[in-house]
């Protein structure tokens, strides 16, 4: 069977894990984490805002589910009461610099593709669209 790399795997590629470790040792609050590290945190919110996950006991359940793509990951699952700890005692700024880091990575590369409408898109066509849908 050949391996098939997920669509999750493929929206994380962006970021390096050593880029997203170095970021977390900057932005560390408090004593050393025993049970679960940022990458683990950051792979199961990440994971649960993808798959619409409300609660932490969902989210929870939806990681132990997804275990052996976990592993994959570089990840393992989170019990509910740590997640819940990690969100409230670790500053977010590790998310928002993760955030500005990514941004700039893609303000800096050129486009490729070269997108194009097979027919042409005016301020007529959208207008004409827009007076359709009221009628």
């Amino acid at each position: 069977m050949s391996h098939h790399n997920t669509a999750f795997h493929q929206l994380l590629k962006p970021l390096s894990r050593h880029e997203f470790e170095g970021l977390a040792k900057e932005h560390h609050v408090g004593q050393k984490l025993r049970s679960a590290s940022r990458w683990d945190q950051f792979i199961g919110m990440a994971m649960s805002q993808f798959s619409g996950r409300q609660s932490l006991r969902d989210i929870q359940s939806n990681l132990e589910s997804q275990q052996h793509k976990l592993y994959h990951l570089g990840a393992k699952p989170i019990a509910r009461s740590t997640l819940a700890r990690m969100n409230e005692k670790q500053p977010a700024h590790l998310y928002q610099a993760v955030f500005y880091k990514l941004l700039k990575r893609c303000q800096s590369r050129p486009s490729t593709h070269q997108f194009r409408f097979k027919r042409r898109v005016g301020k007529r066509n959208f207008t004409s669209s827009l007076s359709q849908n009221r009628t």
